[in-house]
This record gives structure tokens, sequence and C-alpha cells, in this order.
């Protein structure tokens, strides 16, 4: 989670900086799962138990770890961590070695909200047209 660790040098909180790495991350993270899970699909058509039992393991593992593992547990365990303890032995870059105008964790996590809020709003001249179709 390289993402957590660049936001939170760039001056988020711990929590906040999970929350926006996950949200620039997450999709990419499910489309790679996806894109591996066909791929490792194709050792299942064979003849071969052996290479049947391969490609369930590979499949269920990659499933595992991209939609429970890593959007799951991890963010949740970075979370709870008190304070800075999820970069222990690494300390926080001085903002003029960044290289890069500091961001306003605050501001970015309140983007990111509005943003979601913004597409999960309905028009008004579809709302009609939903309440019709029920």
């Amino acid at each position: 989670m390289e993402s957590v660790v660049e936001f939170w040098d760039h001056g988020a909180s711990a929590r906040d900086a999970v929350i926006m790495a996950l949200d620039a991350t997450g999709n990419i993270i499910c489309l790679a799962g996806v894109i591996m899970t066909l791929a490792f699909g194709s050792l299942l058509v064979g003849v071969s138990p052996t290479l049947n039992q391969i490609g369930y393991l590979l499949i269920v593992g990659v499933l595992i770890d991209c939609f429970i593992t890593t959007k799951v547990i991890i963010p949740c365990a970075m979370t709870l961590l008190p304070g800075d303890s999820n970069f222990w032995p690494r300390k926080r870059l001085p903002v003029a070695s960044v290289g890069r105008v500091p961001i306003t964790a605050r501001a970015s996590v309140q983007a990111v909200a509005s943003r979601n809020q913004a597409h999960q709003q309905i028009p008004e001249e579809l709302s009609d047209t939903w309440e019709a179709a029920d």
C-alpha cells in the first residue's frame, strides 16, 4: 500500500491516507484480480486433476486477496492502529523534500466524499422516469 505512505507523506493523517489510497487504487486492484481469475480459469478446463487443483487454489487465493484482504482487512487494521504506528520505522518526510505542494487531508477526503455523493444523486428531470419505472 505504497499509496497510503504517499498520502501520509503529503500531510494526511493515517486514517485519511488509508481512505484516499483505497479510493485511488481500489478499482485497479479489483480489475487486476478479475483478469488474473480469468487467466487462472483456463487451468480449470484441462483434463489433468493436478492442474485443476492448482487453478482452483490460485483463483480462490486471488479473489480472497483482492476483495477481502486488500479492501477490508488491511484498511481496517491500518485504521485501528494508533497514531503513525503503521509507518513505524519510517518517519514523515519534511514537506520541502517531498517536491510537491502538500495537500490538506481534510479537503481531499471531503472532495472524495462529495464526488461520491454527486454520483449517487439522480437529476430532477430523470427522477420522474425512475419513479415511473418502479
